[in-house]
């Protein structure tokens, strides 16, 4: 009796993974909801359904708003906890997604409460993107906390996890955040080493086998080149590789990468002395509110704390958008900027 219905979440959880790997969050929201909406949530359908609901829980990760997310797997995870158990299968692959949005929604406390003692689990689900978010959270949330070695393991070990399983999407992940946080550092050479190695994947996406998530590929190794840009200081070569990352697809222009593209851009143009840059912070910062993601984009680099708190004491005295308060070049880092927040 329950073949019809299998075969069609079967068949929807198809459609919808090809679309969200060419970038289609919608086609992939349309594949799935006329099956997630009319099936009913029997014991036997629990896995394929599970699967469905992550998937679109996705699809509002990749385009940057994580209150969807966790509107919509929020009570799916209750309802898995409360059927199955808290480690199960179902409930592991919920909670990290569920997890990512959280930590994206400033709410890190929460993200590792879903991800605590699963870990395991979703390692054993062998789902990249499970554990490419669950490794991805630990260690934002680890470096924002100041605890680097620590950041760094977590990355090291969804490396090691995306070689053994020969998932190249994995260990691309890894690199690009490698390269972020030693970038921010500071350390212009162990940054460009690890951007050589992402540089080498190229040839590995452009095989037929991976040729749909080739566009994924460029966007995070241009942003990974753009940080090890304004590692050198070398503004010109950020701006020409923001401006082409921050140039998304529909479905991704309000999305964590997009919007860390257009903040970081701003940073470029405020270090160049540009009277507009605080204006195109603002937007970008606006269009980040509005999604719950405000304070992951302002964290995207500790150099836009510099640029915040002059924009705040420009306000107070009444200094206008086309009058930079500090000097530009300058690249100061403030004493208390917190750490950055890795881009999704």
């Amino acid at each position: 009796a329950n073949a019809l219905p299998l075969h069609m979440h079967s068949l929807a959880n198809v459609r919808a993974n090809l679309a969200l790997a060419q970038g289609e969050t919608e086609r992939a929201r349309q594949a799935q909801f006329p099956v997630l909406n009319s099936a009913p949530r029997e014991p036997g359908m629990r896995l394929p359904l599970a699967f469905g609901d992550m998937l679109v829980g996705l699809s509002y990760l990749r385009e940057g708003n994580p209150q969807k997310v966790i509107a919509l797997l929020q009570p799916r995870l209750e309802a898995a906890e409360r059927d199955v158990g808290r480690r199960s299968v179902v409930a592991s692959m919920l909670a990290s997604p569920l997890a990512a949005a959280h930590w994206l929604n400033d709410e890190p406390e929460r993200a590792l409460e879903l991800l605590a003692d699963r870990l395991d689990v979703i390692e054993r689900i062998a789902l990249p993107d499970p554990i490419i978010l669950a490794y991805r959270t630990l260690s934002g949330i680890a470096f924002a906390r100041g605890e680097e070695a620590r950041a760094l393991e977590y990355l090291a070990a969804l490396r090691e996890q995306g070689v053994a399983r020969n998932v190249p999407r994995m260990v691309l992940n890894s690199l690009a955040d490698q390269v972020q946080i030693h970038a921010v550092q500071g350390r212009v050479q162990a940054a460009a080493e690890l951007l050589q190695e992402i540089d080498a994947m190229a040839g590995t996406f452009e095989q037929p086998l991976y040729r749909d998530l080739l566009r994924h590929y460029r966007r995070t190794a241009a942003l990974a080149r753009a940080y090890t840009c304004l590692a050198r200081k070398d503004f010109d070569g950020a701006e020409a590789i923001l401006l082409d990352a921050a140039d998304a697809p529909p479905s991704a222009r309000h999305s964590a990468m997009t919007l860390v593209a257009r903040a970081l851009l701003a940073l470029v143009a405020h270090e160049r002395g540009r009277p507009e840059a605080r204006g195109m912070l603002a937007e970008v910062l606006s269009l980040a509110k509005l999604a719950g993601i405000q304070k992951h984009v302002e964290s995207a680099h500790p150099w836009l704390a510099g640029m915040l708190s002059t924009a705040a004491v420009g306000d107070r005295t009444g200094e206008g958008a086309g009058h930079p308060a500090s000097t530009p070049g300058r690249a100061a880092l403030p004493p208390e900027s917190p750490p950055p927040a890795l881009a999704i």
